[in-house]
């Protein structure tokens, strides 16, 4: 085992990642090849080293880092793609890079920034996975925390049973094996490690609604639950069973 995951929380970690992968049917989308959303921040970069050791269990299978310069935060979008480049280089993990004016695309568009960000990182994606294979995984690095956020945000669009079931682990062709683990955990762990990661300053903006949630109404729950991630975690799964059931059903 990488002396990384040696750790406690890091054998904690892994061993979700793995039932995650295994309860979802990752495991065979991933022996077609992975490519890796890679941002720098720490979501992905412990998604990429926990690939790496998952390639210890599973069987070799290929993986490909993919970033996206969106050309919006200036230099410090250049040092993130330079910290991209130096760690997939010290991996020897293959990377491509995409610099992309966002904002020159959102406003030709009249889409919002985040919009148009999100649209451009998926072509990107799925540019690249075709390009590696027709049954090639995309693998993001949304986590628990993000679920949570995104199950707060639907609930307050007014959303039905499938927003309130929050991110699905996987959609189409797209996996997403940290979907169980907390942001906390992540960065818990790969501090207590010494692992590097980016962290984006625009992240603190409360400015955007998932900021907001994240920075302003998290925290409050931890008062009502010492784990909130871990109940909407069991939401979700729940809804989507109940989903499975219904579409049965309805058949």
């Amino acid at each position: 085992m990488n002396m990384l995951y040696e750790n406690e929380k890091g054998k904690e970690i892994l061993n979700s990642v793995c039932k995650t992968i295994e309860e979802n049917g990752m495991q065979s989308m991933m022996m077609h090849g992975v490519i890796l959303g890679l941002s720098g921040g720490a979501d992905s970069v412990i998604l990429l080293y926990t690939l790496v050791e998952l390639k210890k269990i599973y069987g070799d299978f290929n993986i490909k880092c993919v970033h996206i310069n969106h050309m919006i935060r200036g230099t410090d979008a250049d040092s993130d793609e330079d910290f991209c480049k130096k760690l997939c280089e010290r991996l020897d993990i293959p990377l491509t890079v995409h610099r992309i004016d966002v904002p020159k695309i959102a406003k030709e568009n009249g889409l919002s920034i985040e919009e148009a960000a999100r649209n451009v990182r998926y072509k990107a994606f799925e540019d690249e996975r075709r390009a590696v294979s027709a049954d090639a995984a995309i693998a993001v690095a949304h986590n628990a925390t993000d679920n949570l956020e995104t199950m707060i945000f639907n609930m307050m669009r007014g959303t039905g049973i499938t927003g309130l079931a929050g991110i699905k682990p996987v959609r189409d062709n797209i996996i997403r094996p940290l979907i169980s683990v907390s942001k906390r955990s992540i960065v818990e762990f790969l501090d207590s490690v010494g692992v590097k990661y980016v962290t984006d300053k625009t992240n603190y903006d409360c400015d955007y609604s998932r900021n907001y949630i994240r920075h302003e109404i998290l925290p409050r729950l931890e008062r009502l639950s010492s784990d909130p991630e871990k109940m909407a975690t069991r939401v979700s799964n729940n809804l989507r069973d109940d989903m499975s059931f219904i579409d049965i059903e309805a058949d």
